[in-house]
């Protein structure tokens, strides 16, 4: 558990981003930071582990699985799943994935870059152990089979769901600050509850659902295409027939993203592939992938991943 100093968070943010996690993840004088489900605060067998972060700097995870079903719902920011077969699952603000239980996964390339985010474990087997009306077992054998049809799967949240995730790290929070009563414990659990049966519906349900990429969809194309050469956001805004605010706008309203943001951890992204390749220098790799310079490319390479562009080479 830890909590992050305010004056530590201004000296690695710009003003404008720093006010921008301010609004959305500060209660008051304090930011959450990283909190962990405590079983107190639910009380469902249900629910193994999980919890809620803001990740103002990349942080390692490494392989690893679990013995339930993992829900990850990205609140703000990008991350990317890697399976055990290679498979990228990649999520942007308002997604949803389903990793199905014993599946190997990580972070890309071991990291995962800077995002605010919900993770939890649900177990059907550990419930089963529990003393369960005869009701609800027929309800978590239908819930079950729904997790386990979906495999693994990247899904968009309904509005209902994304404020239901809001809820829970309201209540969070407060449990967090031991500021609860007598009711808590149910009134999360039915949250929980909410979450868990509104995510199962996600894979199945009609298309509607579902985000319209009407100007991020374009202005990535763009961004891949052309992420090897240095070009300027109203370059991309032009490509698209709109205005520098409004496609900044739009942007990062479909994706959680500022369309800057997302082009570095693309190119990023790209540069980590090029450097693990032993193929290319960090000044190669800095050029190749659209940066003017390598100490600007090294700067930009640390805040996303937290490491020296150097280290990647075996």
């Amino acid at each position: 558990m830890f909590r992050i100093k305010l004056h530590r968070v201004k000296s690695v943010l710009s003003k404008g981003t720093f006010k921008i996690l301010e609004q959305n993840f500060m209660a008051k004088t304090s930011n959450p930071g990283r909190i962990e489900f405590k079983s107190k605060w639910f009380k469902l067998p249900l629910m193994t582990s999980g919890g809620y972060e803001l990740l103002v700097r990349p942080r390692a995870l490494n392989r690893h699985s679990h013995s339930g079903f993992e829900i990850t719902y990205i609140d703000k920011g990008e991350v990317t799943w890697m399976l055990e077969n290679g498979r990228k699952m990649v999520l942007h603000g308002g997604d949803i994935a389903i990793v199905q239980p014993k599946v190997v996964h990580c972070g890309e390339m071991q990291i995962i870059k800077p995002c605010s985010l919900f993770w939890m474990v649900i177990d059907f087997k550990s419930a089963g152990k529990a003393q369960v009306p005869p009701a609800f077992e027929n309800e978590l054998r239908n819930l079950e089979l729904a997790y386990r049809n979906s495999g693994n799967k990247v899904v968009s949240a309904t509005e209902k769901i994304c404020s239901l995730f809001q809820e829970l790290k309201n209540s969070m929070v407060v449990a967090e600050r031991g500021k609860t009563d007598s009711f808590s414990p149910l009134l999360n659990r039915l949250l929980m509850l909410q979450i868990i049966g509104e995510t199962a519906r996600l894979p199945c349900a009609s298309g509607q659902i579902h985000r319209s990429f009407t100007v991020s969809k374009p202005a990535i194309a763009y961004m891949k295409n052309n992420y090897r050469r240095a070009f300027s956001m109203p370059e991309i805004a032009e490509s698209i027939g709109m205005s520098v605010s409004r496609f900044s706008e739009k942007f990062k309203e479909e994706t959680g993203l500022t369309p800057a943001d997302y082009l570095n951890r693309f190119r990023c992204g790209k540069a980590m592939e090029m450097l693990s390749s032993g193929k290319c220098s960090v000044t190669e790799t800095s050029f190749s992938t659209g940066f003017t310079s390598s100490q600007y490319f090294a700067k930009v390479f640390r805040k996303y991943t937290g490491r020296n562009p150097a280290s990647f080479i075996p």
